[in-house]
């Protein structure tokens, strides 16, 4: 994951609700929960820097600085059994205390708490990576390898 962009507004859009992490969520591909992609964004540049297996959770579109641009949720494991995730933006935190520069819904709050409750409920058990290991699908988005955005 990497910086794209500031400032951003944008709807976290679900890609992959299968995922572990969804759990209790009750998501579908394509649910969008307005708002909660900013004010910071980062995504994902699919080269040989990138992580594998890494699986994309979610994936939103937006305009920075006059580019057609996104930013992507993430999970991967490494070898040594670790699971890593990555919201792809900086709200996911102040969600979780209502304390956003913007009005979150309360879905959006609740989606947020119970993925993260599932996530530290697996990180408390164990290396998360060997009981739920990433299943790779960066290839079905297309995502550019490098940055096109000048503005960031």
């Amino acid at each position: 994951m990497d910086y794209e962009c500031f400032p951003v507004d944008a709807d976290y859009r679900v890609v992959t609700p299968g995922w572990w992490g969804f759990a209790g969520t009750g998501v579908a591909r394509g649910d969008r929960f307005p708002g909660l992609v900013g004010p910071e964004a980062d995504r994902v540049y699919p080269d040989s820097r990138s992580p594998r297996p890494l699986q994309v959770l979610s994936n939103a579109r937006y305009d920075c600085g006059g580019t057609g641009t996104s930013s992507q949720s993430v999970y991967y494991t490494s070898a040594s059994g670790a699971g890593v995730f990555a919201s792809g933006t900086l709200r996911w935190g102040c969600a979780l205390v209502e304390a956003c520069d913007v009005p979150l819904s309360g879905r959006t709050r609740r989606f947020v708490g119970t993925v993260t409750d599932n996530l530290l409920r697996a990180w408390a058990a164990g290396p998360v990576g060997r009981e739920h290991p990433a299943r790779d699908n960066v290839a079905h988005l297309h995502l550019p390898v490098v940055n096109e955005v000048p503005a960031s």
